[in-house]
C-alpha cells in the first residue's frame, strides 16, 4: 500500500465518523427509524469491506 492510499484511506475513516455521527443524530430525533439506522450503517459497513479488499489488491 503506498502512501497515497493510507492517507485516502484516512480521509474515508473520517468521512465515514461523519456519517455514523449524523445517522446517530437523525435516529435520536427520530428523523430516521431505528431499522433504517440500521440498514444505513451496514450498506456502509460493507462498502468499508470492499473498499478495504481493492486497497489489499492494489
Amino acid at each position: 500500500m503506498n502512501d497515497q492510499t493510507s492517507i485516502d484511506i484516512e480521509k474515508l475513516i473520517e468521512i465515514t465518523q461523519g456519517f455514523i455521527d449524523l445517522t446517530k443524530d437523525l435516529l435520536s430525533r427520530g428523523k430516521i427509524t431505528e431499522d433504517q439506522y440500521i440498514e444505513m450503517t451496514q450498506n456502509k459497513y460493507r462498502f468499508l469491506e470492499n473498499v478495504h479488499k481493492q486497497s489489499m489488491n492494489a
